[in-house]
């Protein structure tokens, strides 16, 4: 059961609906993921919590949200901010209101005039003024009435076509989201066949099947090599993971498309945790180049892509020669000898 967006808000639903119109100025009823992230990374929370935060306010994995649901997701922000609990629990608990960048002002609510009392006798005046008789004239003689009649069989006006329903996206699981968290629509000045190691894209780049044939394949030594070089470049902070914004423009710079690098993100974090691992770091960037020379990604990851590499098993070295024996010496002549028997 859904959520009505105004009971979400509370006391605040001023501030929400400010909110709403700065992410959605034209009404169309459907924020897109990739602005519905760059929204909610205003409020400065990790990857990790804002990812909680769209799943539970897309649970239906639409890949977009409605207006409920973004009141749900700058509640769950509030929650956040305050130091509690994000869970659909205490989504109608008080708390401040969100802060989503610069919060926006909004004027005082003013009370609500009191309507005047009717003057005696005027609910039962049914009398029709002078103005609206003749507005009511005009209306009739623009139906081109026949000896002061209307016919009943005029045919009416069709009724206005309803504007069909905005186009959404299909659901994506975290991918959608993560395209925001990438912030991957910002060109890039490098063109893809600048970057050493990058080959141009193929015109039907980018396309996702099945892992049929990838049981035993994976990056090569070389490209491991390679891959951990990158990885040590966008480690800025040294912790041993890279997050959406340090590997940002190593992903754009292959020039594929923001779908097709959000989906090869999706894979190589498993976890969900918004960052990746050196190992999961050289699965992606194997995953980029093979998108570019136009092989189709999986839609799952083989596991094996995910697990550290056998180390090479060092060769025997092989046996020294042995040195030849020293020849024996001749054996040595007894002397016998006589023994006499004292008495």
């Amino acid at each position: 059961m859904w959520l009505n967006g105004l009971q979400v808000a509370g006391t605040h639903s001023s501030i929400y609906e400010a909110y709403y119109h700065q992410v959605d100025p034209n009404g169309t009823g459907a924020i897109q993921a990739l602005d519905a992230a760059r929204f909610l990374k205003k409020s400065r929370l990790s990857d990790v919590v804002l990812s909680k935060i769209w799943d539970l306010s897309d649970p239906n994995g639409k890949g977009y949200l409605d207006k409920a649901g973004l009141f749900v997701a700058l509640k769950l922000v509030a929650l956040a901010q305050a130091g509690k609990d994000i869970n659909m629990t205490n989504i109608h608990s008080e708390a401040p209101p969100p802060k989503v960048g610069e919060l926006p002002k909004v004027p005082p609510a003013s009370a609500s005039p009191v309507p005047a009392p009717a003057a005696p006798g005027a609910a039962g005046d049914w009398s029709i003024k002078p103005a609206e008789r003749e507005k009511y004239s005009q209306l009739f003689d623009s139906l081109q009435p026949n000896n002061g009649l209307i016919p009943g069989n005029k045919p009416r006006p069709p009724p206005p076509r309803p504007h069909p329903p905005p186009q959404h996206a299909q659901p994506q699981s975290n991918a959608s989201l993560l395209e925001g968290l990438l912030d991957l629509s910002s060109p890039t000045s490098t063109p893809a066949n600048s970057v050493p190691g990058m080959a141009s894209v193929p015109p039907n780049m980018g396309s996702v099947g099945s892992m049929a044939g990838m049981s035993s394949m994976g990056p090569t030594p070389a490209e491991r090599a390679q891959y951990d070089a990158q990885f040590e470049a966008a480690d800025m902070d040294r912790d041993g993971l890279v997050s959406g914004a340090e590997i940002r423009d190593t992903f754009l710079r292959s020039g594929l498309p923001q779908q097709i690098l959000a989906h090869i993100w999706a894979l190589c974090d498993s976890g969900g945790v918004g960052k990746l691992t050196r190992l999961q770091f050289s699965t992606a960037m194997w995953l980029v180049q093979r998108a570019m020379r136009g092989i189709p990604l999986p839609n799952t990851l083989p596991p094996h892509l995910l697990q550290p590499p056998n180390p090479p098993h060092a060769p025997l070295a092989p046996l020294a020669p042995l040195a030849p024996l020293a020849p024996l010496p001749p054996p040595t002549q007894v002397t016998p000898t006589s023994y006499h028997l004292v008495i």
